[in-house]
């Protein structure tokens, strides 16, 4: 079973990605048509996108198809106390039920790469995300991380959710995950993002220009001459062929979709080598 196609819309009204582009109201329609006609599904958002819950609810190519959503919590940001934060989360919650006028959220994530480290009581998060999930209002919880989650947490989650979902950074050249794919698939599903590097493996002048001293891409290129394949080929194969259920894809115009879609169909298993080990490199949080 191939990964189901997730459409990010980190750039819808927000500025993302290594080009720094944003997607403007007027243009996101023509995207989920054009996506949802190659066989997306799921629309992959957050409370902390700027407006862009509120930009989904009022437009037409969101309300004309069944998208399934996968929303995230707002952060902490103020570092509230427990009941201020609880407030924030009810108020969310609520907000989803008004605005979005869906039976049912595919997916909530806590958006927050610290949570199981701060002092947020989990046990609260936890016990409100899972009353809306025995009320049949959210079907699956989960966290978006940055760095692979410790074992010992990653059965923490298992005993307080049950089965869960990891969304993660995930490419050709950031396998950190992989073994985790393997070793705990059996108690979570696991959402790649990031299967270009927002977009950094696409752009050689652009990775060259960051990482001046790096020689990841050399090898890259290398290995994508020697296999005769494209870049953008080479990761959409990668991700397909693996262990994640589900991956998470942004694009800046109609025709990047039409471009993935033919990427997609016409993806083999590859077998690369081990690009990068860099996580200068690899976590966009230290760019």
């Amino acid at each position: 079973m191939y990964p189901s196609k997730v459409l990010g819309t980190a750039n819808f009204n927000n500025l993302y990605g290594v080009i720094n582009k944003s997607i403007k109201k007027n243009e996101i329609s023509n995207i989920l048509n054009c996506a949802w006609n190659i066989g997306f599904r799921y629309l992959d958002t957050a409370a902390d996108y700027r407006n862009v819950h509120d930009i989904l609810y009022e437009c037409d190519s969101f309300a004309k198809y069944d998208w399934r959503v996968i929303t995230k919590l707002p952060k902490n940001k103020q570092n509230d106390d427990q009941e201020a934060y609880k407030k924030i989360l009810l108020d969310f919650l609520a907000s989803l039920k008004n605005k979005f006028k869906k039976n049912s959220i595919e997916t909530i994530l806590i958006h927050d790469h610290n949570f199981l480290k701060n002092n947020i009581d989990h046990r609260m998060v936890f016990d409100l995300l899972l009353e809306e999930k025995e009320k049949g209002f959210i079907k699956n919880i989960g966290l978006s991380v940055y760095d692979p989650i410790p074992s010992d947490q990653m059965r923490f989650l298992y005993k307080c959710l049950n089965n869960f979902v990891v969304q993660c950074p995930y490419s050709i050249f950031d396998r950190r995950f992989e073994n985790d794919m393997f070793e705990f698939s059996n108690i979570c599903k696991f959402q790649a993002r990031s299967i270009f590097l927002q977009g950094l493996l696409l752009n050689e002048n652009i990775f060259r220009k960051k990482f001046p001293e790096s020689k990841s891409f050399y090898f890259f290129k290398k290995w994508l001459n020697e296999n005769d394949i494209s870049s953008q080929e080479a990761c959409v194969s990668f991700v397909k062929h693996s262990k994640a259920n589900q991956m998470i894809v942004g694009f800046n115009s109609e025709k990047e979709i039409e471009e993935f879609g033919n990427s997609y169909e016409d993806a083999k298993i590859i077998n690369p080598i081990a690009f990068c080990d860099d996580i200068e490199i690899l976590n966009p949080i230290n760019w």
